[in-house]
């Protein structure tokens, strides 16, 4: 899609924003305009490949992974593998 829209793919939507979605586990497109991280010409793009990719993932399996992705060490030196950007 990106390629398509001539878009750098971190600027047609990054990390952060594909994780709010998923998070959000949009079952229909219309619920991707209650993800607040999202630009609403992202959710208008994207929306429709979203809610297809999110379809086979059972509710509970993106609630637990989206709470296991924050379970993130507060304190650097607990962290396996700090990055020097965090510091």
């Amino acid at each position: 899609m990106a390629t398509q829209l001539d878009l750098d793919p971190g600027v047609l939507c990054s990390r952060d924003r594909m994780e709010a979605v998923a998070r959000r586990n949009p079952r229909h497109v219309d619920e991707m305009a209650e993800v607040k991280e999202l630009r609403r010409w992202q959710a208008e793009v994207l929306g429709e490949q979203f809610v297809k990719a999110l379809a086979g993932i059972p509710a509970t399996n993106v609630t637990a992974a989206s709470k296991a992705a924050a379970k993130t060490p507060d304190h650097p030196s607990k962290n396996p593998d700090p990055s020097p950007y965090l510091e």
